[in-house]
């Protein structure tokens, strides 16, 4: 998925004296197709030495391509429009990067606005491609506040095995009698 970018895919050095070193350099575009992950590039290299003997050989240069994951996370559906009743929450984790993420792991973190009714606060969500979300549902009883405000804490993988960890604070309007 590379090419060369403004530039020719080979160089020269005229002259390179013994205990010296020369560094070269290549602009190079990626395909905007491409996947995410670890390429290797083939690196051909031919000298003459001062005696005209020629040499060859070959190597392998690595490159990574990807980018950091763009995550966002909100409440996408509530049941739960006052305080000091319980419902259901369903969170929604959208990925709007252009590279997939992996073994992504919720956890709800305790706050004095709430109490979770689900068995846990861990989820387990997995991969959420590029462009995709995943939702997951949560019991809770909501304490005595106006804003809830729910943190949570997600743990997930880029598609180069990049390990991330974000916090969110997810925030939800509540209403009185007399409001609803």
């Amino acid at each position: 998925p590379f090419a060369p970018y403004q530039s020719s895919s080979e160089r020269r050095i005229s002259q390179l004296s013994s205990e010296y070193q020369n560094s070269l350099q290549f602009k190079i575009i990626t395909d905007p197709d491409a996947t995410p992950g670890l390429y290797k590039i083939p690196i051909n290299i031919s000298f003459n030495d001062e005696n005209g003997n020629s040499y060859a050989m070959e190597d392998i240069l690595a490159i990574t391509i990807g980018e950091t994951p763009n995550i966002k996370v909100y409440i996408k559906k509530s049941d739960v429009l006052q305080s000091n009743k319980e419902g259901k929450l369903t969170l929604e984790i959208a990925n709007a990067g252009s590279s997939d993420i992996k073994f992504l792991e919720l956890t709800l973190i305790d706050s004095d606005d709430y109490q979770s009714l689900s068995t846990t606060n861990y989820f387990y969500i997995g991969d959420v491609d590029s462009d995709d979300t995943e939702s997951e549902e949560i019991d809770i009883f909501v304490k005595d506040t106006n804003l809830l405000k729910i943190p949570v804490k997600l743990k997930y993988f880029d598609a180069n095995n990049k390990p991330f960890q974000q916090q969110f604070n997810l925030e939800l309007d509540l209403y009185s009698s007399e409001d609803l």
